[in-house]
């Protein structure tokens, strides 16, 4: 069963059972209404029969069937029948004249045991009370005939049951087209998803109009565009790593089996032999770099969830990659200093992962030496109320608009690329490992003519 079949037979039978609970409910108060106002009518013509029995008793006059008479039609009901039983359960009054007086003396016991005492027959409704006066007393049994009730019950009954299968048939009828009218665009949407594969990411879902704060169809619908923007990003940038992976990991094979057959066609002697195996040898240590550094690149990509430490000083990560970059690098010079005195140990700590930070600095400070005029590379650490930046600068040439686009994209490297060796991979680790931290880089080109790379990280919480 589809989501459209599923909504219209949810609201088909909420909105029936509603209507049905309803009618029932109508019904069955009108019969209790009906019940007590038939009870309340019967207790007071008993009561009034009793009252005029024992008055007209009293003044000597006798109690026919005029006495009464005037209450009973003024109340609408002609079927209606009156007994009284004296002391002695002898019929006093009875009317009309052939009304039943077949009462047994049990049913006039319950009537004083239980007065006043209702009973029903197949077509009657009755109550009969015991009214003492003085030092008499008497039963009265008074009837009414319950045909037209019972006709009257019937006929709610037929147009309640035909009033609600009617409805309910409207119901569906509205069900149906409200169902189709809102799940419309869902449908199209749906199908216009189908129709997306990887090979078309460049398709877009087409966006009704509407408020996006108030119409979850325009939400859904900008949402899968966006969606579909990343998708087509990440394919890209996966492609384009592939290609270009596969770009650098062709030039040393290439050198490599280049170099091989060279040694196989001419015969040579054992000084061009180690040459030629020193140069396979680098070819060797460079492809083995290069894997080495897609491997961590990769390892970087899939971190999702990092357990960082809950405390770590960003001074000491620094001075410890300023340690292994003097011993690295012959000739770099530091300039490490504070902008501001730091108030606190928190106030130059973050929530991070020492080894993936120091991977981070220290790929930092080796684009700093590689492209650095003078081997200077400047750090500064400046705590602020929110946050703490890290700030990485060599004196060197700048890069231009279109490649700081493109500057921390993997193998990316700019129009100085010949001043070093390198894949183009470090600053790529760097951002991966930033965002793991939920931290930003930024780039810039100072206006003294410096390299600026700034790291911002959340102070310590």
């Amino acid at each position: 069963m589809n989501l459209r079949s599923k909504f219209l037979l949810v609201l088909t039978i909420v909105i029936s059972t509603i209507l049905i609970l309803s009618f029932l409910s109508v019904y069955f108060l009108y019969e209790h209404f009906k019940d007590t106002d038939e009870k309340k009518f019967l207790l007071a013509e008993a009561n009034e029969a009793s009252f005029l029995y024992f008055k007209m008793s009293n003044s000597n006059g006798s109690f026919d069937s005029t006495s009464s008479k005037v209450s009973i039609d003024s109340e609408g009901y002609k079927a209606i029948s009156i007994v009284i039983f004296n002391a002695a359960k002898k019929v006093a009054y009875s009317f009309p004249d052939s009304a039943f007086h077949g009462i047994d003396m049990a049913s006039l016991d319950s009537i004083r045991e239980d007065d006043p005492y209702y009973f029903k027959g197949d077509e009657s409704i009755s109550v009969g009370v015991f009214y003492s006066h003085q030092n008499d007393y008497c039963y009265t049994i008074v009837s009414v005939n319950t045909n037209f009730d019972e006709l009257q019950r019937s006929l709610l009954r037929n147009i309640l049951i035909i009033v609600a299968l009617t409805a309910i048939v409207f119901i569906v009828m509205f069900s149906f087209y409200y169902v189709f009218i809102v799940t419309a665009p869902l449908v199209k949407l749906s199908s216009q998803m189908r129709h997306i594969s990887v090979s078309d990411l460049k398709k877009r879902v087409d966006v009704v109009k509407g408020d996006f704060k108030t119409n979850e169809i325009v939400q859904v619908s900008t949402n899968m565009n966006l969606m579909l923007d990343r998708l087509e990003k990440a394919f890209d940038n996966q492609k384009n790593f592939v290609r270009q992976a596969s770009h650098e990991l062709r030039t040393p094979l290439a050198n490599m089996l280049l170099q091989t057959e060279y040694a196989l066609e001419k015969d040579l002697d054992k000084s061009d032999y180690q040459f030629i195996l020193k140069s396979l040898k680098e070819d060797e240590l460079e492809l083995i770099s290069l894997i080495n550094t897609l491997l961590q690149f990769s390892q970087y990509d899939q971190i999702v969830n990092l357990q960082l430490s809950p405390l770590t000083r960003l001074d000491d990560l620094i001075y410890a990659c300023i340690s292994f970059a003097r011993k690295s690098y012959p000739g770099i010079h530091f300039n490490f200093k504070f902008a501001s005195s730091p108030e606190s140990e928190e106030a130059i700590s973050v929530n991070g992962h020492p080894e993936l930070l120091r991977v981070a600095f220290n790929n930092l400070i080796k684009n700093a030496y590689h492209y650095s005029l003078d081997k200077k590379v400047d750090i500064i650490i400046d705590p602020k109320a929110d946050e703490v930046e890290v700030i990485f600068e060599n004196t060197g040439n700048g890069l231009k608009d279109d490649e700081i686009e493109k500057l921390f994209l993997p193998f990316f490297r700019g129009e100085n690329k010949s001043a070093s060796k390198g894949f183009g991979l470090g600053l790529a680790i760097v951002e991966k490992i930033i965002k793991i931290h939920h931290a930003k880089i930024t780039y810039q080109y100072t206006a003294d003519g410096k390299n600026r790379f700034t790291l911002k990280f959340k102070r310590y919480q």
